[in-house]
């Protein structure tokens, strides 16, 4: 797995934060079905291009060395996925770069355009078609968004049909819902405990999730989702 990340603001250093744990999950997997101590802190395929290192000619390079799935958090805008600072990261004229490869986008607006135009040079693109919610990264809330993104760095990359696709959507949906629950039990025990934001990110994730398949004509989403989002949405 490509994994990409910058941090140079609230919402991407929350996105950081959320990935570095992600790679501590990941990594004591590893150290569960292997012996000794030899096993890496990073699991050895993911190839991890993280806040300063998160720069277009980087992943670029990355993306033309090897051919793994790329997992990006970030800004974006309907044309492209930023970098580090807000520079162009990617955009619809990379698709010799990015060949026929899984993204998972968490990062506004790309499968608003930019996901669809690449879906059809044949890539599958998992975006978004408004502007997210960055996840929480206040305890106890945070490791309710981990475990969402692992499923999801787990998964997205495995489907290659409309059914799998859809499956996992209504997975993410269904972890979602779970983590909304808990993090009610969470404020109900400490009234200080600011959850607005938690609760408007866990929905973002599932419910303006767009997945474009390659040459679609229509994108992929929850049956829950509305095919057009209402004013007040925005």
């Amino acid at each position: 797995m490509i994994i990409f990340v910058p941090a140079y603001d609230d919402a991407t250093s929350a996105n950081l934060a959320v990935a570095q744990d992600l790679q501590v999950t990941k990594s004591i997997a590893c150290l569960n079905t292997h012996t000794g101590n030899a096993t890496p802190v990073i699991p050895p395929q993911d190839h991890c291009l993280l806040a300063n290192n998160a720069i277009r000619s980087a992943l670029v390079t990355a993306l033309n060395k090897y051919p793994d799935p790329l997992f990006a958090m970030s800004h974006g805008k309907p044309d492209y996925l930023s970098a580090q600072h807000g520079k162009i990261a990617l955009n619809k004229s990379d698709t010799a770069a990015l060949g026929n490869r899984t993204v998972f986008a968490f990062a506004c607006h790309t499968s608003a355009s930019l996901g669809r135009d690449l879906a059809q040079s044949g890539i599958t693109w998992w975006g978004y078609i408004k502007e997210i919610t960055a996840p929480d990264q206040q305890f106890p809330i945070r490791p309710l968004f981990v475990k969402i993104f692992c499923y999801i760095y787990d998964s997205f990359s495995t489907a290659t049909s409309s059914s799998a696709r859809l499956a996992i959507i209504q997975n993410i949906k269904q972890l979602c819902d779970s983590a909304e629950t808990e993090i009610d039990e969470l404020a109900a025990a400490d009234k200080s405990l600011d959850v607005l934001e938690a609760h408007q990110s866990l929905r973002d994730i599932w419910l303006v999730l767009r997945v474009w398949a390659p040459q679609a004509e229509s994108a992929e989403q929850h049956a829950s989702a509305p095919d057009i989002l209402p004013r007040w949405w925005f």
